[in-house]
């Protein structure tokens, strides 16, 4: 009878331990679990992050395509501006010889009158 009381005795005691272990255990669960969930939100998260940043991002493109062709415009404008104005500097300088070439002493166009 005393062999059954100890291995009741001692079954109790290893029961307890387990149930203490099985307690650890089910509080690292509950800690893992936590943490997956605060991954899984950091992870939902990061992919609304990332979607708004190709939004953005196909957005300044698109911008990005438009100032380009603007700059190519003004580029071509100028280029225009600068012909034009070499031909300008053509015909002056034709006027200026000519108005040499012809006597004139660089005068205004203004004459004393006789008095």
């Amino acid at each position: 009878m005393q062999f059954i009381v100890d291995t009741l005795a001692d079954v109790a005691v290893k029961q307890q331990v387990a149930e203490v272990r099985a307690q650890r255990a089910e509080q690292r669960m509950d800690k893992l679990e936590r943490q997956m969930k605060g991954i899984q939100t950091l992870v939902k998260t990061g992919m609304k992050m990332i979607i708004d940043v190709q939004k953005a991002q196909k957005v300044t493109n698109q911008k990005l395509s438009a100032l380009t062709d603007q700059v190519a415009d003004l580029a071509q404008e100028t280029a225009g501006l600068a012909e034009s104005q070499k031909d300008t500097d053509r015909k002056f300088k034709s006027w200026l010889e000519s108005m040499r070439s012809n006597g004139h002493k660089g005068s205004n166009g203004s004459r004393k009158k006789p008095n």
